[in-house]
C-alpha cells in the first residue's frame, strides 16, 4: 500500500511540473522573427540630458488606532505643508500623504525609516527611487506650540528641498 501510495505521489508531482513548465511556455511571448534584411537604423537625436530634481513627500506616518496627538501632529503637519510651501506643492516638487504603516503594504516603512512612533518623515525620490530621508522628530517637541510647529516643518522642509 505505501509502495502504491508513493508512486501515485511521485507520479501526482511530475504531472504538477510538466503543467507547470507548459503553462510558462505559454506565457513567454514568442521569439523575435529573424529580418529578412538587415536594415540600417540610425539613432535619433537626442535632447541634452535634463538634470531632475528629486520630488519631496511629507510623508505622516501613523497607525491604526489614532489619538489626539497622532490627529494633531498630522493636521499641523498638513497646514505647514499646504499653507507655507504652496509654491512647491502646486510645482510638483512636493507632496504630502499620509500613510497606515500597520497596512502591510507600509509596514517596510518602520524598518527603513527606524519607526518607532507616529512620525513625519520628508523622502527625496528621484527617478521613482527613494534617495535620502530625514525623520522630523521634533514635531513632538513642539507638539503644545501650534506657531512653533508650524515654524519648524515649514524650515526643515524649507531646507530639505534646497538639497541636492
Amino acid at each position: 500500500m505505501k509502495r502504491w501510495f508513493g508512486g501515485l505521489l511521485l507520479a501526482f508531482a511530475a504531472l504538477s511540473a510538466v503543467v507547470a513548465v507548459y503553462q510558462e511556455r505559454r506565457r513567454a511571448p514568442p521569439a523575435p522573427a529573424a529580418p529578412a534584411e538587415a536594415a540600417v537604423e540610425t539613432a535619433p537625436a537626442r535632447a541634452p540630458k535634463k538634470v531632475e530634481r528629486p520630488v519631496v513627500i511629507a510623508r505622516y506616518c501613523r497607525g491604526q488606532a489614532r489619538c489626539s496627538n497622532c490627529l494633531k501632529i498630522e493636521q499641523y503637519s498638513r497646514e505647514a505643508i499646504e499653507t507655507g510651501l504652496r509654491q512647491a506643492l502646486d510645482s510638483g516638487r512636493l507632496r504630502f500623504e499620509v500613510v497606515n504603516v500597520e497596512e502591510p503594504a507600509h509596514r517596510h516603512y518602520l524598518q527603513d525609516y527606524g519607526l518607532y512612533t507616529k512620525s513625519l518623515v520628508l523622502v527625496a525620490q528621484r527617478g521613482g527611487k527613494e534617495v535620502r530621508y530625514k525623520v522630523l522628530n521634533g514635531v513632538w517637541d513642539h507638539l503644545n506650540d501650534k506657531n512653533a510647529f508650524l515654524a519648524y516643518v515649514r524650515e526643515e522642509t524649507e531646507s530639505f528641498l534646497k538639497q541636492p
